[in-house]
């Protein structure tokens, strides 16, 4: 996930911490720009190897989460251990975004259950 430029602040009175929070935005919606910024903060050696080729096919986040072996091979990632390496990174980055989304259900499950119930 990618952080916004936008920060909002927590209104939430259960919360201890005054700190802002930072809006993420999906690795699925990331434009091609922000892939580059996550691989450079991720594998600074790939990224100089691989930047240009991401932002010349254009690899923003739908496509990222698509990326296997095969497609890599065909973008010129020709050693098996830096497509190893890359495959690995985009796992992570899929399974922080899908804690993240269940995070949010349970969050919303949970306020659901704390609201007050209507009287009919």
């Amino acid at each position: 996930m990618v952080a916004e430029s936008s920060v909002s602040s927590s209104t939430d009175s259960s919360s201890t911490s005054s700190a802002p929070l930072v809006r993420l935005v999906p690795c699925g919606h990331w434009s091609t720009e922000q892939v580059v910024s996550w691989l450079k903060r991720t594998d600074v050696h790939l990224a100089e190897k691989y930047a240009d080729v991401f932002l010349e096919h254009d690899v923003n986040g739908a496509a990222l989460i698509k990326l296997n072996d095969k497609t890599l091979r065909e973008l010129g990632v020709q050693l098996e251990s830096e497509r190893s390496q890359l495959m690995h990174q985009i796992y992570r980055q899929i399974i922080k975004q899908e804690i993240f989304d269940l995070q949010r259900v349970m969050d919303s499950v949970q306020k659901e259950n704390v609201s007050p119930k209507r009287a009919k």
